[in-house]
């Protein structure tokens, strides 16, 4: 404890538990629809969004503003259409996952390896692993 004391940083953050409360507002804030998504670029517009919503930084009537000269502009057409983020090959978010999974799949099986290695060294030198007294036993004796 002591040690935990002396490396602790005053300015930095000691709980994750402001992390926890924005991730849970921006959870309830997408509802049900949080298992649609599956395009990335979308998917950052809308929490950049809620990220200046959540920071009390948003301006709904400065943003209608904004898309209203853009479009008249435009002559009432968006200059992206909705298909512009849209990811041509199938899903986003989905193919996202996958390369990370890709990128895990060796580190797993090498945890995998060395979990077996070391399970299997007591029965190979014909020890058994020794069993150790549960807290409730101990409180008995003493």
């Amino acid at each position: 404890m002591e040690r935990q004391w002396a490396i602790r940083q005053d300015d930095r953050p000691h709980s994750i538990r402001g992390l926890e409360t924005v991730l849970q507002e921006a959870v309830r804030r997408l509802g049900d629809r949080r298992f649609v998504f599956r395009n990335r670029k979308r998917l950052e517009l809308i929490f950049d969004l809620m990220a200046l919503g959540m920071a009390k930084l948003a301006n709904p009537p400065r943003y209608r503003e904004i898309i209203r000269r853009h479009l008249l502009a435009d002559k009432g057409r968006p200059t992206h259409g909705r298909r512009a983020l849209d990811h041509t090959r199938g899903s986003s978010l989905h193919q996202a996952v996958r390369d990370v999974e890709a990128r895990l799949k060796k580190r797993r099986e090498q945890n995998a390896r060395a979990q077996r290695a070391h399970v299997s060294r007591p029965k190979a030198a014909g020890t058994t692993r020794v069993a150790t007294p549960s807290a409730r036993s101990r409180k008995r004796r003493g």
